[in-house]
Parts: C-alpha cells; sequence; structure tokens
C-alpha cells in the first residue's frame, strides 16, 4: 500500500515538472513581433503599447 502511494506521489511530482518546462515565453524582451492588437477599425492607427528597458509600456 505504501508503495501504491509512493509511486502515485511520483508520478504527480513527475507531471507537474513536465508541465513547468513546457511553458512558452510570451515576451521576447526586445519587441512585440508576434503581438496582434485587437482593436476597433477607428483605432487601428494608434500605438497602443512600446518596448523601453526590455519592458512593455503603455
Amino acid at each position: 500500500m505504501k508503495a501504491l502511494v509512493l509511486f502515485i506521489l511520483l508520478g504527480a511530482y513527475l507531471t507537474a515538472t513536465a508541465q513547468q518546462n513546457e511553458r512558452e515565453s510570451l515576451f521576447n524582451g526586445k519587441n512585440l513581433s508576434g503581438w496582434m492588437v485587437q482593436c476597433q477599425q477607428q483605432d487601428s492607427n494608434k500605438t497602443f503599447w512600446i518596448i523601453d528597458e526590455s519592458t512593455i509600456l503603455m
């Protein structure tokens, strides 16, 4: 019985660890390439965000 509980806990730990390693970065620290703004047509030429010192600013 103890071995079964240990096996289940080990499986849960390994699953959680694997999920943490699969995260995808949303911001590369340089630019907003790959980002898309969905806005009203009259706002399509506006700048919503800028990058300053690897930070996204509004």
